[in-house]
């Protein structure tokens, strides 16, 4: 367990915002851009949800009066879902109105298959409002995501795509990882040959990477269309390099004290999770 929280805390950001705000002052000195992550998830009591959606609007304030660049990134069963849908549509509009406000932005993560379809009904319902003020993730592993990805396509999509970390049964996601690869390019195809606002490549997996800057030149994309999200401790060398070729890079950051799901399930779900791990100690 002491190497579990030893390593775990190089991949959080801390206990709290104060940690969270000064990490996300030196990566903004630095070039980079952040997207926070106040970790927690699976609430089961309403007033718990509550409490989750008014610290994420304190944290889009704080985010505006410290004049970070920093957006947030929020589960759903952490606002509710699990209690009602309607309950926690009114615990996440409550936050987007406070993002559209400060001209900040809203993800919304993508978790386990048991609630892919909720999460894109609730990505479409607040779309046409929200429009620029919110964004989905799409796991590659997940067979169904190219029809998922391709059902939200619009001028005004905001979409990261990841690889995926949940442990799901082998009919609905692929079990080997050459396979996860294979999609992720093609649905980075899918984004940039549509006429999608935004495309996050979120993934450390370089050969992913290159990939992604070649087929941004190849079809002439705009930088401003992509960026590439890397997970907070891992591989700095990589994020120098982005930026300094002119790629933003927002480096996904999370913090609080329920460290412990988010931290297994990238060691437990995928074997090159742990390399990573490992690897990053001695790449800074």
């Amino acid at each position: 367990m002491r190497l579990v929280t030893f390593l775990a805390r190089r991949y959080v950001a801390g206990d709290n915002w104060k940690d969270a705000a000064k990490a996300i002052s030196w990566m903004n000195a630095h070039g980079l851009y952040a997207t926070c992550d106040m970790l927690g998830e699976n609430v089961m009591k309403k007033h718990k949800a509550v409490r989750a959606s008014k610290r994420y609007i304190h944290l889009l304030e704080q985010i505006d009066y410290r004049q970070l660049q920093a957006d947030i990134s929020v589960k759903l069963t952490q606002l509710g879902l699990d209690v009602s849908v309607d309950f926690c549509k009114e615990n996440l509009e409550r936050i987007l109105k406070k993002a559209r406000s400060l001209g900040n932005f809203v993800w919304i993560d993508m978790e386990s298959s048991a609630y892919t379809d909720r999460t894109i009904e609730m990505y479409k319902f607040f779309a046409h409002k929200y429009g620029k003020h919110v964004g989905i993730c799409i796991q590659s592993y997940l067979r169904r995501s190219e029809d998922d990805l391709r059902g939200i396509l619009s001028p005004k999509l905001c979409v990261r795509l990841v690889k995926g970390a949940y442990k799901e049964r082998k009919e609905l996601a692929f079990p080997k990882k050459s396979d996860t690869d294979d999609n992720f390019k093609h649905l980075i195809d899918v984004v940039l040959e549509s006429d999608a606002k935004l495309l996050m490549v979120a993934t450390h997996d370089e050969k992913i990477m290159k990939y992604a800057k070649k087929r941004v030149k190849q079809l002439k994309v705009s930088r401003k269309r992509v960026e590439f999200g890397l997970l907070y401790g891992v591989r700095r060398d990589i994020q120098r390099s982005l930026t300094k070729h002119g790629f933003r890079v927002r480096v996904y950051t999370p913090f609080g004290r329920k460290w412990l799901p988010y931290f297994l399930r990238r060691l437990r779900e995928r074997r090159e999770n742990f390399c990573f791990s490992f690897m990053s100690l001695f790449h800074r």
